[in-house]
């Protein structure tokens, strides 16, 4: 074309590769938007062998909640009820502690108790009742009764509450916790 002194045809030719340049340029750094994705999942799955995950299968859809026992440059290995399950790495997502506390609530079974506790009258039980429902593995938690009487020691209050859990380990959770507001035990 320069040759010919095709200087029309040269500026056209030269402004199509141009526009090569940019889908090029566009293409990098999505490229690099994902390595840098994948890299940060990765030292997140580092900082979490031994501890409980969630992860969604990217093209089944399909999660995967159980402890990460081992982890690979391809593979991972969870932990889930005592069966070893090993997944490829590029097909997982981790999922946040929020879709995993959402996942269990909506696929465990849940069980219901009954806890009463004696407190000093002048406590506040919705405030224990909503940090009961703030604890890990609660679903719910209502207040049942509030008992004053010959068997309640005089300025003292018994509160019953009922709560639901996902995870009988949480009743544990629940009792250290009202002990800890002072609450004596029924």
């Amino acid at each position: 074309m320069i040759l010919k002194k095709d200087e029309k045809g040269f500026v056209h030719l030269m402004g199509s590769a141009a526009k090569h340049l940019d889908d090029l340029e566009a293409a990098l750094g999505r490229s690099d938007k994902a390595i840098s994705a994948l890299t940060e999942e990765i030292n997140i799955l580092k900082k979490s062998i031994g501890q409980e995950v969630g992860l969604r299968h990217i093209f089944s859809g399909k999660i995967h909640v159980g402890f990460l026992e081992d982890l690979s440059p391809d593979f991972l290995t969870l932990n889930k009820n005592d069966k070893k399950m090993k997944l490829k790495l590029s097909n997982v997502e981790i999922l946040s502690d929020k879709d995993v506390y959402k996942w269990k609530i909506e696929n465990y079974s849940h069980k219901s108790f009954d806890i009463s506790a004696v407190f000093p009258e002048n406590c506040n039980p919705e405030i224990i009742l909503d940090t009961i429902k703030g604890l890990n593995n609660v679903v719910d938690a209502s207040l049942i009764d509030l008992y004053q009487g010959n068997q309640i020691p005089s300025g003292k209050v018994s509160i019953t509450i009922e709560y639901e859990i996902i995870d009988r380990e949480a009743r544990f959770e629940v009792e250290n916790l009202l002990k800890g507001f002072g609450g004596i035990i029924r």
